[in-house]
C-alpha cells in the first residue's frame, strides 16, 4: 500500500500516478489523501505527543543554523502527522506534496520530519513522488540501507553531484561536531524552517537508482558508486563517483 498526500508537486507531470498501471505492473495499491486530510491529522495531535517528540529531536543533538528550538513544535507536528499515515493507514510507502502549500499553510517545510522517517527505515518521498517512494521501499526491502531522493544536479567525467532539499537521513552524514554534520536550518529559497543542511559521508558505497513509468510500462535503472568529497552546497549535498560506467554514458 502506497499513499500520496496532496498529489505531485506543480508541473511535475512525470510524477503523476496511474493507480491501474501501478496495480497491474507492480502489485501496488495506491491510496490518495488530500492536504486538508493531512491538516486535520496535524491539528488533532495532542500537545503531550508534540512535546514528547520535541524532546526526542533535542536528544538527537543537532546544531541549529538559522532555525531555533522555537521551530521544533511544528516540525514535530509535521513528522507525527506523516507518521500517522504510515501507522494508521497501514502504508508501506508515502509520497508527500511538500510545496508550495506546506510552508505557506504551516509556516514550515516538512523536510526534517521526512529525513527522520527515512532514517527509521520508512519509505518516504517528497514532492508527491509515488514512484520515488516505491523505489525507497525497494531499497529497504532488499536491506540496502537508508534511502532518500536526490536531484542529479550536475556531473563531470566520473562523478555526479547529488543535491536536494534538506531531507537526507541524518545517519548518512558525519556525526555532530564534524564538518558536514546535519544542522537544523531554513530553506535556501523560501527562508522558512525546517530542513537539514548536511553532507553525505565520504567513502561509503552507494546505489544510485530510479524507478519510473513511461509508455505504459515501468522501468528501472541503477548504478554502483561510492561517495567522495563534495563541494559545499546548502541543503542535502553529496557527490558520487560511479564504479562501472561514466555519467555521460548512463
Amino acid at each position: 500500500r502506497v499513499g500520496v498526500i496532496g498529489g505531485q508537486a506543480p508541473g511535475f507531470a512525470n510524477m503523476a500516478t496511474d493507480p491501474f498501471a501501478m496495480h497491474q505492473l507492480l502489485g501496488v495499491q495506491l491510496q490518495t489523501y488530500s492536504l486538508i486530510e493531512f491538516e486535520n491529522v496535524l491539528k488533532d495531535l495532542s500537545e503531550d505527543a508534540v512535546s514528547t517528540d520535541v524532546e526526542t529531536v533535542k536528544e538527537m543533538g543537532l546544531e541549529f543554523k538559522g532555525a531555533s528550538e522555537a521551530d521544533l513544535p511544528m516540525a514535530s507536528r509535521l513528522y507525527l502527522a506523516m507518521r500517522h499515515f504510515f501507522d494508521e493507514e497501514n502504508l508501506d510507502a508515502l509520497g508527500v506534496r511538500c510545496w508550495p502549500e506546506m510552508p505557506n499553510t504551516f509556516g514550515q517545510w516538512p523536510y526534517l520530519g521526512i529525513a527522520r522517517l527515512a532514517d527509521e527505515g520508512r519509505a518516504i518521498a517528497c514532492e508527491g513522488d509515488a514512484d520515488g517512494a516505491i523505489g525507497a521501499l525497494i531499497g529497504e526491502t532488499f536491506g540496502m540501507g537508508r534511502c532518500y531522493l536526490s536531484d542529479w544536479l550536475e556531473h563531470d567525467e566520473e562523478t555526479i553531484t547529488l543535491w536536494h532539499v534538506g531531507a537526507m537521513p541524518p545517519s548518512l552524514s558525519p556525526p555532530a561536531g564534524e564538518s558536514g554534520a546535519p544542522k537544523i536550518a531554513k530553506h535556501f529559497n523560501v527562508k522558512k524552517p525546517t530542513v537539514l543542511e548536511s553532507e553525505l559521508k565520504v567513502g561509503i558505497p552507494l546505489t544510485l537508482f530510479r524507478l519510473w513509468r513511461c509508455d505504459g510500462e515501468y522501468r528501472l535503472t541503477a548504478c554502483d558508486a561510492e561517495s567522495v568529497k563534495a563541494r559545499p552546497l546548502m541543503c542535502s549535498n553529496g557527490r558520487a563517483r560511479l564504479l562501472n560506467r561514466k555519467p555521460n554514458d548512463w
